[in-house]
């Protein structure tokens, strides 16, 4: 392989990463406005509902209606895990493995604990030439 031809793989994968990054902002600024659009009307319709009493409004595009939507967060990590040994609550937690560590375990040659496997992929990285 000649050193032109590297050059020119280089070049292009510069250029389409610069274009993907710039599609990548211009999508980002679309889908804000679309999301800010239907947050809109997803609180005007909500309004209609409670105006109206009612759990949802049916119209010859669709229905809108009440929905529950659901977070959970983990504001004292300690006291929820003495909670979950205490009282048994183990299907309250989500279980995975942290890549930092594993990464670091993996590093120094260490076993990983039972019932984690981890694999590693060499991928290309590509630096700008600086002008």
């Amino acid at each position: 392989m000649s050193e032109s031809s590297v050059a020119e793989k280089i070049e292009q994968f510069v250029m389409l990463r610069d274009h993907k990054e710039s599609a990548t902002k211009e999508l980002a600024t679309s889908l804000e406005r679309c999301n800010e659009a239907m947050n809109k009307l997803e609180g005007e319709l909500l309004q209609e509902l409670a105006e109206l009493g009612s759990e949802s409004i049916k119209s010859k595009f669709g229905t809108a209606y009440k929905r529950v939507v659901l977070t959970a967060t983990v504001s004292d990590p300690e006291e929820f895990m003495e909670d979950v040994k205490e009282h048994g609550l183990w299907d309250m937690l989500d279980v995975k493995a942290n890549k930092t560590e594993v990464a670091a375990y993996l590093k120094n040659d260490l076993p990983l604990p039972r019932g984690v496997k981890a694999s590693q992929t060499i991928k290309i990285g590509i630096r700008r030439a600086t002008k």
